[in-house]
């Protein structure tokens, strides 16, 4: 297929243990200005993520280190290490989604189990209730 000849593909190695690791973290910018302009603290909005530092440990395909900027006029690039690190956010969904499926092979285990307890607990009662 063409998808086929544009990447490889391969099970994805992230899931639940990793989302485990993940710290989540509320933050104000410290740069509270647009342009010459300082926006008042009141106004600031207060956001939530991740720390770019911590998921670069646990799933670092997520993190921006470097981009790429023009080097000349005649369309040539060169790879910049960032001042600051960014997070592409969408690429966290697939690690979730692995997670949330890690979860329910949980549950169905465990909802298994506790319907063999079950059972088990129903008939040692029948016995018990039988030898009287």
């Amino acid at each position: 297929s063409a998808a086929s000849d544009v990447y490889k593909r391969q099970p994805l190695n992230y899931g639940l243990k990793e989302i485990m690791r993940l710290e989540t973290i509320s933050y104000n910018w410290k740069d509270n200005t647009v342009g010459n302009t300082t926006i008042p603290e009141k106004y600031t909005k207060k956001k939530i993520g991740f720390s770019a530092q911590q998921l670069l440990e646990v799933i670092p395909e997520v993190v921006q280190t470097h981009s790429y900027t023009t080097s000349d006029e005649k369309g040539n690039y060169k790879r910049i290490k960032n001042e600051k690190l960014g997070v592409y956010y969408s690429d966290i969904i697939p690690v979730t989604v692995k997670a949330i499926q890690e979860q329910q092979d949980q549950v169905v285990s465990l909802q298994s189990e506790v319907d063999a307890l079950k059972n088990e607990l129903k008939l040692l009662k029948e016995l018990i209730l039988n030898k009287k």
